[in-house]
């Protein structure tokens, strides 16, 4: 309905700008119009909205399957502070380093340990996120070194708060509320 009243708005306003110009009668410069707009070769109009592509959010689990390797990953490193906590109350430590054991070694182990379970724990999640879910995860070589750089930070936390804190309540209580 509005293309034929726009239509016929148009002619009509052709008609009067007519009439009013050169003269005459406005019925037959409506006819006139009407003439001449059959003439006239319609114009194509076309409408793209510019920066729609990078502005918006990626949805539903390309955008959730991100987020929660970062907050699973970083959660559960974390929380494996409480393993240094319990191996340390009943001397565990001090009974390796009486052995032919050095006390890098030790670090190092716990270390690889937190830093394995954080790289398997992001492995499942990209893994099933792009398998089941369809989720791209972008450059390859970029996401792995960002998960491998995530997966260091997470055991850097997790073996800091594992020092810091006396119970394994406070490491999985007080830690995630501290780092984040």
């Amino acid at each position: 309905m509005r293309s034929v009243l726009a239509r016929y708005a148009g002619q009509a306003q052709a008609a009067r700008f007519a009439t009013e110009q050169v003269g005459g009668n406005f019925g037959s410069a409506m006819i006139r119009a009407g003439r001449l707009a059959a003439t006239v070769p319609a114009v194509a109009v076309v409408s793209r909205q510019a920066g729609t592509r990078l502005a918006t959010l990626p949805e539903g689990f390309s955008y959730s399957a991100p987020t929660m390797l970062v907050l699973f990953v970083f959660l559960n490193s974390l929380a494996g502070s409480a393993v240094i906590i319990a191996n340390r109350r009943p001397g565990m430590y001090e009974r390796m380093l009486a052995g032919p054991v050095r006390s890098g070694a030790v670090i190092a182990g716990e270390a690889l340990g937190f830093v394995a379970i954080a790289l398997a724990q992001a492995v499942l999640i990209i893994t099933i996120g792009a398998l089941v879910f369809g989720v791209s995860w972008g450059d390859p070589l970029a996401a792995t070194a960002l998960v491998g750089v995530w997966a260091l930070v997470g055991t850097g936390a997790g073996m800091l708060a594992g020092t810091l804190f006396s119970t394994p309540e406070q490491a999985t209580a007080i830690g995630p509320a501290l780092v984040s």
